[in-house]
């Protein structure tokens, strides 16, 4: 059984180094990273970034008063990024399926954008896909995808120059 499982997650490593290695031919134009995933304009690219913060503000009741409330600290804190593929254009139908691989090692990935800001580590926790304008075989001309991030850990992010 362990025989079976050890090339199981063989063959799925193996699925995402071929997904990721076609992304290569695109790599001068990153417009981000996240771990060994490329997003770029010939391929999966993000058409917005959403950021979102939250900070701990718990309640304490107060007897004849309003609450009091108190800052505990940075809560949760998310990225959203909504994008658009094209894979008769470039990067092929693999892409999302890679973002799916990637999500599903269950490793945190450093996002890093190509103005050089490292966003710090982040779990990939949904993949979301519609695929739409079918050609004659079935396949999807246009993928539309959200990838949503949570921040793991406690680093904040550093911009470099």
């Amino acid at each position: 059984m362990a025989d079976i499982i050890t090339d199981l997650r063989r063959r799925a490593d193996d699925a995402l180094h071929d997904d990721l290695a076609r992304q290569m031919p695109g790599r001068e134009r990153v417009m981000m990273m996240l771990g060994q995933f490329m997003f770029s304009v010939a391929s999966a690219a993000p058409q917005q970034i959403g950021h979102k913060t939250e900070y701990n503000w718990p309640s304490q009741s107060v007897v004849g008063g309003r609450p009091v409330l108190q800052h505990t600290g940075r809560g949760a804190e998310t990225l959203t990024l909504p994008g658009r593929i094209y894979p008769h254009y470039k990067g092929g139908l693999g892409q999302v399926r890679a973002m799916r691989q990637l999500a599903g090692i269950g490793d945190v990935q450093l996002l890093i954008d190509a103005l050089g800001t490292v966003y710090g580590d982040f779990a990939i926790t949904s993949v979301d896909e519609t695929s739409t304008v079918f050609d004659a075989d079935q396949r999807p001309r246009r993928i539309d995808f959200r990838l949503s991030l949570t921040r793991a850990g406690v680093t904040e992010h550093v911009d470099t120059p």
